[in-house]
């Protein structure tokens, strides 16, 4: 059981990528048991599912009034995407926000056309031979932002995780093992937890209510890999997630 649920989708995203109102989703886990949830609809590049400064204001708008009533504790972050080789993240106004995540997602816009050349383009293809370039843009991205944690790490992506996994230790960003499904292997999650220091957050990764706080996958990997329990922060109590409007962002 989790105490906090961090990566949720919400009608607030994109075509209603996520099924249900803030309302319904705190519902769900307060019914659920869980202390708190963070809201993290997709960054504002996504082509198809990315949520809108306006949007968010309401969202903003909508967990603050959530708050000052019984149930979960609501907080509103965002899952951003990568969109660039520079470590370039779509997070907008980050005044707004409890928290940030980052993630790479296909169907991103990205800065220029010269960036969809060399990174958007070649990750949508899983490009092998860009593989090293796609790490060092997680670990300026990791760098750079004020992120919590790194969304579903491997999906969609040719990555060396170890070596992403070493820049969330060193910058004290979470590691996300994703409610869907874990996209790394047993053999590179092992060598993560054997040769770094780097801590982990569970998250359901849900879009519809019913499947908030829905970890078993992640928690399953974690015993089969051996992951001690007290290096996964939302166990038995809510984490303790970076604000991201008092740190600076590094140009």
């Amino acid at each position: 059981m989790i105490s906090g649920d961090y990566h949720i989708h919400s009608r607030y995203s994109g075509l209603c990528h996520g099924k249900n109102t803030l309302s319904e989703l705190r519902d769900a886990a307060t019914r659920k048991g869980l202390k708190e949830i963070g809201i993290a609809d997709h960054g504002l590049k996504h082509l198809f599912f990315g949520t809108d400064a306006k949007r968010l204001l309401k969202a903003r708008r909508e967990a603050d009034a959530l708050n000052a009533e019984q149930g979960a504790r609501v907080l509103l972050g965002l899952e951003a995407n990568l969109i660039s080789e520079d470590g370039l993240i779509d997070c907008g106004d980050l005044s707004t926000l409890d928290f940030v995540a980052m993630g790479y997602h296909k169907l991103v816009a990205a800065p220029s056309a010269e960036q969809a050349r060399r990174f958007t383009l070649p990750a949508l293809f899983r490009s092998e031979s860009k593989k090293d370039a796609f790490t060092r843009a997680y670990i300026k991205a990791i760098k750079r932002y004020p992120l919590s944690f790194v969304t579903h790490p491997g999906r969609d992506i040719c990555l060396n995780v170890l070596e992403i996994a070493k820049a969330m230790s060193d910058y004290g960003v979470l590691f996300e093992l994703n409610g869907k499904r874990v996209d790394v292997s047993d053999g590179e999650l092992c060598d993560v937890v054997a040769k770094t220091e780097v801590k982990f957050i569970v998250n359901s990764d849900a879009h519809r209510a019913e499947k908030v706080g829905e970890v078993s996958v992640p928690l399953e990997t974690a015993e089969r890999v051996g992951l001690p329990l007290e290096r996964i922060v939302n166990l038995d109590k809510p984490a303790i997630l970076r604000k991201p409007f008092e740190e600076e962002t590094k140009e």
